[in-house]
Order: C-alpha cells, then sequence, then structure tokens
C-alpha cells in the first residue's frame, strides 16, 4: 500500500522530471530569451524553481517542528526580484545540477512526512486566510510550483516547446 506521503513524493518526482526535461531542452539562445509570466529570463525562471527546494523544505520542517511561518506574498515578491537579480548570469548547467540534486531532497523530505504531518493545519497567509494543512502546502507549493513556470518556459524557448508538442 502507497502511502499519502509516497504519493505525494512520486508526484513531485514526475513534476520535477517534466520540469528538468523542459529546462534541458531550452537551447542556449533561449536561455536569456524573456519569459511572460515572470518577466524574467528562461534561465532566471528556471533557478527560481530549483532554488525554492531548499526554501521549501524549510518551512516545511518548521510546520512539522510546530513553528510558525507567516509568510506573506509581499515576502516571497521580495524574495523574487532578489532572486533575479542576483541569480541573473546562472547557468544552464548550475540550473539542472540544483534541480536534481535539491530535487532528490525535496522528494525525500516529503516521502518522510507523516499522515499527522499531512493533516496538521497551519496559518500560511502565502496560500490564503484560512487555515492550510501540510498535504495542501506541498501540493500548492511543491507539486504545483512547476506547473505556474512550464507555460511561460516553453512560450519563451522554442526548443523547450518543441519537447513538449512530442
Amino acid at each position: 500500500m502507497t502511502t499519502r506521503a509516497e504519493e505525494l513524493a512520486r508526484q513531485f518526482s514526475a513534476a520535477n522530471r517534466e520540469f528538468i526535461a523542459t529546462v534541458d531542452a531550452v537551447s542556449e539562445d533561449d536561455w536569456q530569451n524573456l519569459c511572460p509570466a515572470e518577466n524574467w529570463t528562461v534561465g532566471v525562471t528556471a533557478h527560481h524553481v530549483a532554488y525554492g527546494y531548499p526554501l521549501l523544505m524549510d518551512v516545511m520542517q518548521a510546520l512539522t517542528n510546530g513553528e510558525s511561518r507567516p509568510i506573506t506574498m509581499e515576502m516571497i515578491d521580495d524574495l523574487n526580484a532578489e532572486h533575479a537579480r542576483t541569480f541573473a548570469g546562472c547557468t544552464k548547467a548550475e540550473t539542472l545540477s540544483c534541480l536534481r540534486d535539491d530535487g532528490a531532497k525535496a522528494e525525500s523530505a516529503i516521502r518522510g512526512l507523516s499522515d499527522a504531518d499531512l493533516e496538521a493545519t497551519h496559518d500560511l497567509p502565502l496560500l490564503g486566510s484560512d487555515p492550510v494543512t501540510l498535504e495542501q502546502f506541498v501540493r500548492a507549493l511543491f507539486i504545483g510550483h512547476h506547473a505556474l513556470h512550464l507555460p511561460s518556459i516553453r512560450s519563451a524557448s522554442p526548443s523547450a516547446s518543441a519537447l513538449h508538442m512530442r
């Protein structure tokens, strides 16, 4: 029998593999193209997803430890703007490495959650005014984050878009 955490880890892994395949298909010429939804380059957008894994794991661990994390969208916007400036020159190789390495760590962390962890509710202003379960957090911010940025990367990169059409 598959546990809920194992299923979430499997879903995250599948989403991460698809994201990695898309990023890997981005040509060097397309790496600096502007993603329309984010107004960041393809490289910064892809790196943004990878960069989020350790941050999300930190929040997830804090929540499982009973600590509060009153993260707001304004805080995320500030962090994202700083990330875009700091990693404007990120390379495809470094981004793929982060997606693979930190993605494997995130998958393991998700797999290690108990049903009680997943069912516990937390106040996370980032996800709205109502309390959310840790499972909702994982679905929205680990699994859903890929889907949020994939269309933009594909629209900015003909080479990545071609992979998606196959």
